[in-house]
């Protein structure tokens, strides 16, 4: 990664730390609104994780099957939503499926080693001992600003229960109000 500033006209920099245009990670802002200027070793940490899933996945592949958005498409792909997804405990068993699947979430995800849960679960995000604040699955398409999940596309169970069970809550997004379905 070049070593520079990571910035936008009218922006707060974050010094030492450039992205060079058409990568697929999350907006600035995002950044600026979940870490302090002084978390170096923590956005470090975020675009290693951002420079890792490059690097093991085919992205222009996985956003050439995402299906375009249509004008009656209720959510608007905004990104916000998952952005705001605490990462629960994953069990052994679902952290051995997603090894074994070749899921890139468990690579994100750490021991819990203290409580009722230690050496049972996991918990995430990490990214090489250092918690992630973001979800470093969620990516934008540089093309379009549109947000998307780089595991949603291998189906229910590779990702996050959190993930599994949501429910958008943004009030621009129609299908909050629309009642959970089993």
């Amino acid at each position: 990664m070049d070593r520079g500033t990571l910035t936008r006209p009218g922006s707060i920099p974050i010094v030492g730390l450039r992205r060079p245009g058409g990568l697929p990670w999350i907006p600035g802002r995002w950044i600026r609104k979940r870490y302090s200027p002084g978390a170096s070793e923590e956005l470090a940490s975020l675009f290693g994780a951002y420079h890792y899933i490059q690097s093991i996945l085919d992205i222009e592949k996985i956003r050439s099957n995402i299906p375009p958005r249509s004008c009656n498409d209720a959510c608007h792909r905004c990104g916000q939503c998952c952005a705001e997804l605490l990462p629960e405990p994953i069990s052994d068993e679902r952290m051995l499926r997603w090894t074994d699947a070749g899921n890139p979430a468990h690579m994100f995800h750490a021991p819990i080693t203290e409580g009722p849960r230690a050496g049972r679960f996991y918990t995430g995000w990490y990214y090489q001992g250092v918690r992630l604040k973001m979800c470093p699955l969620l990516l934008r398409d540089p093309a379009t600003g549109d947000k998307y999940c780089v595991v949603y596309h291998m189906g229910a169970g590779h990702r996050p229960p959190g993930c599994e069970g949501f429910r958008p809550n943004w009030p621009h997004c129609e299908v909050s109000q629309r009642p959970l379905v089993p």
